[in-house]
């Protein structure tokens, strides 16, 4: 699965709205240019309830050069003006991409809340138009890419609360909602490099209870859904289990989807 732990958009001049766990605090509009606080890394965006059905991304970075490859697998490198070091991408991406005037523009279709991929770019602004007239919640940042076991739990829950009388007739539960969850594993795959995300990302949003963007990519033939907007429930105590012989840890994801 890929996972966004640490979310960029928290760091810039984005609507308080758009940067909030919450998605029924929406923004409305349909174009916004969000500044980030630096130049930073962006392999994937998040995106949570919206209307719209196509949501086009133009990300201003230093210096941008096309260096090889074609419109269906093209490889990119960034350099200059950031503390990254340079690097040459090669990946499957989801969405149309234009290249023009020194910035990436990059076009994904909405299907659903969760994670999506785009072509890796390190940028300091991001122009956001949409087909629509309301986002929930943007973010965007490093996806990380945890392999996980076979073993897979999905499941459907609900915060409804029934009543079954004296003569064995069902009230139905006033109010509540119904939510999706899914158990996880990951055996020995957490490395430093998502330790690093996850350390960066705990005191200001995953120790507050902000909820995952989600793709289950590599999962999907073992779950009914590809994508999630949800939280862990045990975020409390973040704790893995270590390895003997490597740097490397393991631990058991709890999700419940959230709104």
């Amino acid at each position: 699965m890929k996972i966004l732990f640490y979310d960029i958009i928290q760091l810039s001049n984005a609507p308080g709205s758009l940067r909030s766990p919450a998605l029924a605090d929406r923004w409305d509009g349909s174009s916004l240019v969000i500044t980030l606080d630096r130049a930073r890394e962006i392999n994937c965006v998040g995106i949570g309830y919206t209307d719209a059905g196509k949501i086009t991304m133009s990300f201003n970075p230093p210096q941008l050069q096309e260096i090889e490859g074609d419109a269906a697998s093209p490889v990119y490198a960034y350099d200059g003006g950031t503390d990254l070091d340079p690097v040459n991408y090669d990946v499957e991406i989801e969405s149309d991409v234009t290249v023009r005037d020194g910035s990436m523009e990059q076009s994904v279709m909405v299907a659903g809340n969760g994670l999506y991929r785009v072509i890796p770019v390190v940028a300091d602004r991001i122009a956001i138009t949409t087909d629509g007239s309301y986002i929930g919640r943007f973010a965007a940042g490093v996806a990380v890419d945890l392999p996980t076991a076979m073993h897979k739990e999905p499941g459907f829950a609900s915060t409804g609360t029934y009543r079954k009388t004296l003569s064995g007739q069902v009230i139905p539960g006033a109010g509540g909602y119904a939510y999706r969850t899914v158990s996880v594993d990951t055996r020995y795959k957490i490395n430093n490099a998502a330790l690093s995300q996850i350390e960066a990302a705990y005191n200001g949003q995953i120790g507050l209870g902000y909820p995952y963007f989600l793709l289950f990519d590599k999962e999907s033939r073992r779950l009914p859904f590809i994508r999630l907007y949800a939280k862990d429930t045990k975020t409390e105590e973040y704790v893995f289990q270590g390895g003997i012989n490597k740097y490397l840890f393991s631990r058991k994801f709890e999700f419940e989807e959230c709104f």
